[in-house]
């Protein structure tokens, strides 16, 4: 008697998952962002000189603009909330990624990136970093992001500002030209658990960086910095955390983070998963995918975990020269696209341990 072959469906319902403790570790928030709620007749409202350009132009300008300006816009005039809600970006992002939305506004960095850069994030899948698919929304750079990235890729990281002037070497003025976040008070998990109850002024590593650099000139430069001020009662913690921070990549990595090798005296993120949130992607078919992971990789994590896993599994799984406990962590952790973890469950060695997929 033959076995029917399962459908993606099946696959997806008995292999696939969406773990709590990755989703939750984030920014967490309860009210989404809603669009105004005037519904009244806006045919004799006006929207000024707007008025006089063909409807293309001012959709393509609006575009252009924050969503706190288009907020500010919708509340002017009937037709202004008419044309507002009109556009593409508007729409999607309020429909499909109200809480991103939300977030960015809780942050004060709603007035950071235009619709349209939003919108072109929220169209694509990829993190263009590692290549792999991003589930998560890093809110500084409006970067499409995978988790393993959050955890390795220091350019990822939020710091404190009073820790960004220490590290790059800034002055108060200087400071003034990052873009500034305010945090959200809770509990946070991204790699490991923090818990953070007051509001913290934080900026992005990468920023800090950027602005370092064009201000002291070249990487090498900073570095000479900060080693000339070592004997000025700096801690080797300061010193050690700041050499690492001020690696941050600028450029990306263009591989899986969980494949580098082990590298030692790596400070903890204290402002871990303070930065982001989970980010749905839209399909061009109108279809909304927010990510799956595999139950199968958590399955052989766990294995390996407790010494499980027959050596040759290892060996097949694991390319010559990486740590075998990043790489099954790496796996367990990996969020897929529903195409991609199609694909993904066919030589997946966890998913044909549970259910052989031919």
């Amino acid at each position: 008697m033959s076995c029917e072959q399962p459908s993606p469906d099946q696959c997806i319902s008995r292999l696939s998952c969406r773990p709590r403790h990755i989703l939750n570790g984030m920014i967490s928030i309860s009210e989404a962002a809603k669009p105004s709620a005037i519904k009244r007749d806006a045919s004799s409202s006006s929207i000024g000189l707007l008025d006089i350009l063909p409807v293309e132009l001012v959709q393509y300008t609006l575009h252009m603009l924050d969503f706190q300006s288009l907020s500010h816009l919708s509340r002017v005039s009937l037709q202004g909330n008419e044309v507002v809600r009109s556009l593409p970006a508007y729409r999607s992002l309020m429909e499909h990624a109200p809480h991103a939305l939300a977030a960015l506004g809780r942050t004060r960095l709603i007035s950071l990136h235009s619709a349209n850069t939003l919108y072109g994030t929220l169209l694509s899948e990829q993190y263009i970093s590692c290549g792999e698919y991003g589930a998560f929304l890093f809110l500084p750079t409006c970067e499409r992001c995978c988790y393993e990235c959050l955890c390795r890729n220091q350019s990822l990281w939020v710091i404190p500002t009073t820790l960004a002037r220490k590290c790059f070497d800034l002055t108060l003025s200087q400071l003034k030209r990052l873009p500034i976040m305010r945090s959200v008070p809770g509990s946070y998990f991204v790699g490991h658990t923090i818990s953070r109850q007051r509001q913290l002024k934080l900026t992005s590593v990468k920023a800090a960086k950027e602005l370092g650099i064009m201000i002291h000139g070249s990487t090498e430069n900073m570095a000479e910095t900060l080693t000339a001020r070592r004997s000025g009662g700096m801690t080797e913690k300061e010193y050690h955390t700041f050499r690492w921070l001020q690696d941050a990549p600028l450029h990306p990595p263009g591989q899986d983070l969980s494949r580098l090798p082990t590298e030692g005296n790596v400070p903890g993120d204290d402002c871990c998963g303070m930065a982001s949130i989970p980010f749905p992607s839209l399909l061009q078919n109108n279809t909304l995918e927010n990510g799956l992971w595999c139950r199968g990789c958590d399955e052989t994590f766990e294995r390996y975990r407790f010494k499980q896993l027959a050596p040759t599994v290892v060996s097949d799984l694991v390319p010559p020269g990486c740590d075998a406990f990043r790489i099954f962590l790496g796996m367990q952790r990996r969020a897929r696209s529903h195409a991609g973890f199609l694909d993904h469950i066919t030589h997946c060695h966890g998913a044909r341990e549970n259910w052989i997929v031919d």
